[in-house]
């Protein structure tokens, strides 16, 4: 939508969008594996509770959290050349870390011993 907004074709665009759709979702599946109800603001551990597939039950903690840096990078490396590319590397990185448990994730593997 930002490319026809900017008048743009979006084609080039779309891989960037699809790769930033899928962080979205493994960082919200860790998020539930990981973070309590007061960290999120939304009931955790749903996902387990109702056998939900998720990034997580799927690779472990630690194979979604490497999962996420992939498709990160991915991302990344997807942005079409352009005016301000990397300056939007730049933003893609810095909303990733702040959407993102990577660090936490990290902290509670060895913690817990979990996957």
């Amino acid at each position: 939508m930002g490319a026809l907004a900017a008048g743009q074709d979006p084609g080039p665009w779309e891989e960037l969008g699809a790769r930033i759709g899928e962080a979205f979702q493994v960082a919200d599946d860790l998020k539930d594996a990981l973070l309590t109800e007061v960290e999120t603001g939304k009931p955790a551990g749903q996902d387990a509770m109702h056998g939900r597939p998720n990034a997580v039950a799927l690779m472990g903690v630690q194979g979604a959290v490497r999962h996420l840096k992939d498709i990160l990078g991915g991302a990344i490396a997807s942005i079409p050349s352009c005016p301000g590319e990397a300056q939007l590397a730049g933003l893609v990185r810095a909303y990733a870390e702040k959407m993102t448990p990577v660090d936490l994730g990290a902290q509670r593997v060895r913690a817990t011993g979990a996957k």
